[in-house]
Formats: C-alpha cells, structure tokens, sequence
C-alpha cells in the first residue's frame, strides 16, 4: 500500500540556496508532509546546492528544462505533488512558528481554498513592515464577520494560503510561465472558481522583501510584461462582473502604464505597445492613457 502524505509544500528556488535552507529548517518534519523543490535552472552556488540535496534526502528534488520563472516552476512542482492540500513557498522566504498549528488543525479541511494572514519584513534588518497590512486587516474583519468572501481576489500571492489539489487539477489551474507576475491569473482564477473557502487566523508565512527582487525590477521590458499582466487581470475582472479588489487593481493598472510613460526609455514603439495592450483586453484608451496624445 503507498502512503499518500497529508500536504505537498511546493518551493520555487533560484540562485539562493542559503535562503533556501533557512526554508527548510521552518518546515516541521513530519511523514504527511511532502516537500518539493523545483530549481528553475541556477546559475550560481551549484556546488552549495548539491550539498543541500544530500543534506535533506527526504525532499523531493525538480528541475524546469529551461529557466522560466517561478511559475513555470510551480507548475513542475504541481505535476508531481501526492498531497490532499498544497502550500506554496518561494525559495527566499520562510514558515512562521504558526506552520505546526496549520498541519495540525487543517489537516482535514474540506475547502477548495484556505487564507492566513502573512507576515512581511525588511530582508536585510528583519523589520516587520506594512506591505501586507491591508490585507491582513481584512483578514481580520473575515473573521470577525465569518464571512471570507472579502478575500477573494484582493491577495495575488499563491503563499499564505492552503490549496485542495483535486479543486486545482480538475479546474486545470495553473502558473502562467512569465517571469513577472506569473501568479495573477492562477489566483484570479481560483478564487472565482472556488466554491467552498475559509479563513485562518495563524500568519504561518513570512514574505521578505528583497531591494533588488523580481516585482522591484524597473527595466522597461519588464514593465511592459507587468502591464500585459493587469490588462489581462482588469480584463477577466470585467468580464466575470467582479467587484471585490478591482478598485485596488484598476489603480495598480494606472501604475503600472505611468511607470511606462515616465521610464527614461520611453519612445514612440513603447506608445505604441501600450495602446495595442490596452486595445486587445478592451481597455479604454480614454479611461487609462489621458497622458498620451
């Protein structure tokens, strides 16, 4: 008889194994838990990485064909988990003490989605910051209310949250493979499709922020892959009638155009991008590009 583990915790790593080994060290070591770690083809520290496969022989080693981001990697790690309920991690982030009181008491959990509250701080002093405090205080009025409909939509980020595998496979819920924002539709689409969804109250995750990390990069291109990425989220928003969040989204959206026009690189091919964007996801140009003639 094969044993089936209880959780799969999927990790995405690049070229940080000392950060990945403080992960590690925050996951319980339990025979219901599965743990995968899918390597989106490092670069560097090659010989620190081999030495942290022999060191935990009980996680499960992947490796993407090509170097594709987080969410190519995810959807590796996705193809081989066995567990009822995945979490997600990122390689350079860590589990809170919470994460043994969430084995413990969502173990049997029958939703297609879990949320928590996470915790956020500076990488460099370990300072707690406000990035997540809307989130959380949200959070918290779900609680207080038992109603957790307010969260659908409003977190992009997969972590901090429990996910019933049989409700991803069987909606073919995945990663789109960008490096940037790779999460947005996989958690747009599974919080519409979800059917039956709770609320914690444990922070069992923290989220470092990085100065120089992927959603800091300022690169034009970048920001151009960014933009596709809101159109394509304002676009299902509105096509699904959903109200929950798109305020806030419809703000990011402006950003992230206005991040295009002020970019020192800006020129005519740029101008013409952005409308050809906004015009494929049925985006009025008067609505969003008033600063363009």
């Amino acid at each position: 008889m094969t044993f089936e583990p209880l959780f799969s915790i999927i990790i995405s790593h690049y070229n940080s194994p000392n950060y990945l080994v403080r992960l590690l060290k925050t996951i319980p070591e339990r025979d219901s838990i599965q743990i995968i770690v899918v390597d989106d083809c490092s670069t560097d520290y090659l010989e620190e990485l081999q030495a942290i496969k022999i060191s935990y022989p009980k996680v499960e080693w992947y490796s993407t064909l090509t170097n594709g981001g987080a969410g190519k990697a995810r959807n590796v790690g996705m193809r081989h988990a066995k567990g009822r309920l995945i979490l997600f991690a990122d390689g350079d982030d860590y589990f809170s003490p919470g994460i043994e009181s969430v084995f413990d008491t969502y173990a049997q959990t029958e939703c297609d989605i879990v949320y928590f509250p996470v915790n956020s701080c500076d990488a460099n002093s370990y300072q707690a910051t406000n990035t997540l405090m809307y989130y959380n205080d949200v959070i918290k009025k779900c609680i207080s209310s038992g109603q957790p409909k307010g969260l659908r939509h409003l977190s992009t980020a997969p972590w901090g949250k429990i996910y019933n595998r049989h409700f991803l496979e069987s909606n073919s819920i995945t990663f789109q493979e960008s490096k940037i924002s790779n999460d947005v539709l996989f958690s747009m689409t599974a919080d519409y499709l979800a059917k039956k969804i709770s609320v914690g109250n444990i922070a069992y995750y923290t989220y470092l922020e990085y100065p120089n990390s992927v959603s800091r990069i300022k690169r034009i291109s970048s920001l151009c892959q960014r933009l596709e990425i809101d159109c394509n989220r304002e676009h299902f928003l509105r096509d699904k009638k959903i109200r929950n969040g798109s305020k806030l989204y419809t703000k990011q959206l402006k950003a992230s155009i206005n991040a295009i026009i002020s970019h020192p690189d800006f020129n005519n091919r740029c101008n013409t991008n952005v409308k050809t964007l906004l015009s494929k996801y049925s985006i009025p140009l008067s609505q969003y590009y008033v600063l363009l003639i």
